[in-house]
């Protein structure tokens, strides 16, 4: 005769808890790293960003800034990134000289403040690019600055990303994400 085996609850209990936990990291992670496309045809652009964040057009000079949600109620200042896109035609220079002109502006305005962690060459949307990451005072502490450029035809393409220097690594990931899908559009045929 043989014997049926015992049903555990515990062993149930413990099934259902690892669904539930799978359950609620993968709605975590959707939420987290969906993105979607943002689209500018008047200036012949696109980019990714996250689900999660917000976007307003023509602020400050900037066509576009992507703000993310804040954390918490202690979080005072929302990370963003804005694309500038800027006609050089009336003083032509490629990547080196714009490079070097925007380099010594920065530490103009920043002065001795202003800490460069990094500057290298990169790419953007397929186009030699420069990156700078430093770090200079904000308002309320210091603000920690990524930003990539490149000159195509005159046109200066210009992406940079802002945040409370502290929390800079939290969302540096999707903003190395969207600074990699942002291309330029095929020109209308």
């Amino acid at each position: 005769m043989k014997r049926k085996p015992k049903f555990s609850w515990s062993v149930f209990l413990v099934i259902t808890m690892a669904v539930i936990i799978l359950v609620v990291v993968g709605w975590y992670f959707l939420k987290e790293f969906r993105f979607q496309t943002y689209v500018n045809q008047r200036h012949g652009f696109q980019i990714d960003y996250p689900v999660n964040w917000i976007f307003e057009e023509n602020i400050n000079g900037a066509l576009v800034i992507f703000y993310s949600p804040l954390e918490n109620q202690l979080d005072f200042f929302k990370d963003n990134i804005n694309i500038v896109i800027q006609d050089i035609s009336a003083s032509p220079m490629g990547l080196a000289e714009y490079s070097e002109t925007a380099v010594n502006q920065m530490k103009l305005v920043f002065g001795e403040q202003m800490k460069i962690h990094e500057y290298k060459d990169t790419s953007l949307g397929g186009f030699p690019a420069k990156r700078l990451v430093f770090t200079g005072p904000g308002p309320q502490s210091d603000l920690k600055y990524l930003t990539v450029w490149t000159v195509n035809r005159n046109v200066v393409y210009q992406l940079t990303y802002l945040s409370v220097a502290s929390q800079y690594n939290h969302h540096v990931l999707k903003i190395l994400k969207m600074i990699r899908s942002f291309h330029r559009l095929p020109a209308p045929s």
